[in-house]
């Protein structure tokens, strides 16, 4: 609980820069340093300011950027993109501007800068961008927010919750996952999924610098929960020939949390929510065995293997 409370001395101090007690601390042990990239203490600092520097990568693991006119979100650094994550992970180029705000990569009219995005990025990233609407003026400054709840405000309590591991509070319709009559371990499967806690390649690599963040079976973009499940090669030819074509685009839009409860409640029909999770749990397991198994060979029809399969679940309910 006291990291909580850490956290919202921090967070106040971000958003209430003008409070005469922020103006104190932040005067004493700042160091002109902008305290949404990072905080720096040292050994004779206050207890208190160390133990704020302390805490300040986790803070900012759990903060987002609100899009206002994109003058202060950083395009490579901060974390504006629908899926959380920073945009410097999927950089094509071996060196870039780190200085650019989000405004500066827009055209002269205020549209999207193609020639620039295309240069420095994957086309699945490009074209995940170029769907969210361009920052304009009018929209007003841009604003740091909270991941942990709703209204991007920061709780203690939600800090709190992030901090001990209680995603219980992420949104989502948790009652079609657990009134779901499907075998148990895949089940199970999906409420990691949807907690975002599967061992991926990039997740790993937060731990340990000598793993590649990359995805081994493609070897084209980071191995994200969100890229084994849909955005792979391979995943996305299996999808291509399980999901109507009229709900193809909106399929491969969405976010990975809210891509996966979508999903669960049988977004298309009644028998989609079975198909979709005997479909995701196939492909982890598939990727599991063509890195841990040697002799592993993918399928010439991995389709038909899933809609059987759940068919034979769909009857046992």
């Amino acid at each position: 609980m006291n990291e909580a409370f850490l956290m919202k001395i921090l967070w106040n101090m971000i958003n209430r820069p003008d409070d005469l007690w922020c103006k104190i601390l932040y005067n004493k042990y700042g160091r002109n340093t902008d305290l949404r990239v990072s905080i720096n203490a040292k050994s004779y600092d206050s207890p208190l300011w160390r133990a704020l520097a302390g805490i300040g990568d986790q803070f900012r693991s759990h903060t987002v950027w609100q899009m206002g006119n994109g003058q202060k979100v950083n395009f490579w650094l901060d974390k504006w993109m629908t899926d959380g994550h920073s945009l410097m992970n999927h950089s094509t180029q071996q060196m870039v501007d780190t200085t650019l705000t989000v405004k500066d990569t827009l055209t002269a009219t205020g549209e999207w800068d193609i020639n620039f995005l295309t240069a420095n990025l994957p086309l699945t990233i490009v074209n995940q961008l170029v769907a969210i609407p361009a920052p304009k003026d009018t929209d007003g400054p841009d604003a740091l927010g909270w991941s942990g709840t709703n209204t991007r405000q920061f709780t203690v309590q939600s800090a709190y919750n992030l901090q001990r591991g209680n995603y219980l509070s992420i949104d989502g319709n948790w009652k079609s996952l657990l009134s779901w009559k499907g075998p148990h371990r895949i089940q199970t499967f999906m409420w990691i999924a949807a907690h975002e806690r599967l061992l991926t390649n990039f997740r790993r690599s937060k731990w340990r610098s000598d793993i590649s963040p990359t995805c081994s079976v493609c070897g084209n973009e980071d191995e994200t929960i969100i890229h084994v499940l849909r955005d792979c090669i391979h995943a996305t030819q299996i999808w291509i020939r399980l999901v109507a074509s009229n709900h193809i685009t909106n399929f491969f839009s969405l976010t990975c949390r809210d891509w996966i409860f979508y999903n669960m409640e049988g977004a298309h029909n009644k028998e989609w929510q079975t198909i979709f999770m005997v479909a995701c749990w196939h492909l982890w397991t598939w990727r599991n065995k063509s890195i841990f198994e040697d002799d592993f060979r993918r399928l010439n029809n991995p389709t038909h293997v899933i809609l059987k399969m759940a068919m034979e679940i769909d009857r046992c309910e």
